[in-house]
């Protein structure tokens, strides 16, 4: 039984959380619920989180909104964005 739960800066309805649950459906036959005791996937947007290392790209910012980190742990897996999919979307 896998749960998802919706962390800071992320809306029940966001495109992020669409996709992943209907990913984990057709790939894998996986339903995320939205309450429960088993494993969780939370997903959270944490502005300045992700901390941009060396890369070939000189654009820093569209590689700072595009950063994410997962957290692995007996418990769970925790996805933290510096920001939302859509952000970039949203300026082209």
């Amino acid at each position: 039984d896998w749960r998802l739960d919706v962390g800071p800066g992320v809306k029940a309805g966001d495109v992020a959380v669409q996709s992943l649950r209907e990913d984990l459906d057709s790939r894998f036959h996986l339903k995320l619920g939205a309450k429960g005791k088993g494993s969780t996937i939370r997903l959270a947007i944490e502005p300045n989180s992700v901390a941009i290392g060396q890369a070939l790209d000189r654009n820093k910012q569209a590689l700072a909104e595009q950063a994410y980190r997962l957290d692995l742990d007996p418990g769970g897996i925790r996805v933290t964005a510096n920001a939302p999919a859509c952000s970039m979307v949203s300026r082209r």
